[in-house]
């Protein structure tokens, strides 16, 4: 999918780096407004952490849970 400025939509959470509080939204579209939970300020304020293909799983691929080793 593709925005009309024809960059690739990203999808994930913005993180308030004050206090933590996630937003989901685009990459594209940074919060305008102050944190809804401690009212920092949006400039510079928020990191936006992407999902990936496995965002929902909890599973991380660079984990092989098949080797056991003794």
């Amino acid at each position: 999918m593709r925005e009309d400025t024809g960059r690739p939509v990203v999808d994930g959470e913005w993180e308030c780096d004050e206090c933590g509080h996630l937003i989901p939204g685009r990459a594209s579209k940074p919060p305008k407004g102050p944190c809804p939970e401690c009212g920092e300020p949006a400039d510079n304020s928020f990191t936006f952490f992407a999902y990936d293909d496995n965002w929902d799983t909890g599973w991380d691929d660079d984990t092989d849970d098949d080797t056991d080793e003794e």
